[in-house]
């Protein structure tokens, strides 16, 4: 039997892709986001139409888009991090919060992206059940919080788990 055998300088996996220096964070989100009292109708709308929510970018690049990710929480949600595959930063986890709109149960995270952009991501939600934020443990306890985006339909079989993650793509991805 002849078996191969990989030459002594290739590597066991791929090459780890350099994140970006600083997540490409902007303050205005995709869509104008609800006041207090107008939160039902802006779910019911998001519900129909998905998510992340995208727009134009507001820069006025064609080659960028502004994407919007959302999260409903309750009224015991105290934190919801984002990680965007390649560009969420588990090692800086403080930079991949989402922000609370006062008021209302709608926790939200914006940026601006290449229109060719694809990727996977996943929400780390602190309901209140374990350690208090900034706590020692907190960040490991926190990416153990794992969930898909239940307003998003795409999503894909997890590598080894095999429960689904969640993934967008822009206009321009590839195919």
């Amino acid at each position: 039997m002849i078996t191969s055998v990989p030459p002594q300088d290739t590597p066991r996996r791929p090459p780890r892709t350099v994140r970006p220096d600083e997540v490409p964070r902007i303050g205005t989100p995709a869509r104008r986001l609800p006041a207090p009292g107008e939160t039902e109708e802006f779910w019911a709308s998001v519900r129909e139409g998905g998510t992340p929510l995208v727009s134009p970018d507001p820069l006025g690049s064609a080659d960028h888009r502004a994407v919007t990710f959302l999260w409903r929480g309750t009224t015991a949600t105290r934190a919801v991090q984002v990680l965007p595959n390649k560009i969420g930063d588990p090692r800086a986890p403080e930079g991949n919060l989402m922000e609370r709109l006062p008021g209302t149960d709608l926790w939200h995270w914006s940026l601006r992206l290449r229109h060719d952009w694809r990727g996977t991501y996943d929400f780390h939600v602190d309901e209140g059940d374990g350690p208090e934020p900034g706590t020692d443990g907190y960040w490991q306890w926190l990416r153990t919080r794992r969930h898909h985006d239940p307003l998003n339909s795409r999503t894909l079989p997890r590598r080894w788990t095999g429960g689904p993650v969640s993934y967008a793509e822009l206009p321009a991805a590839p195919g």
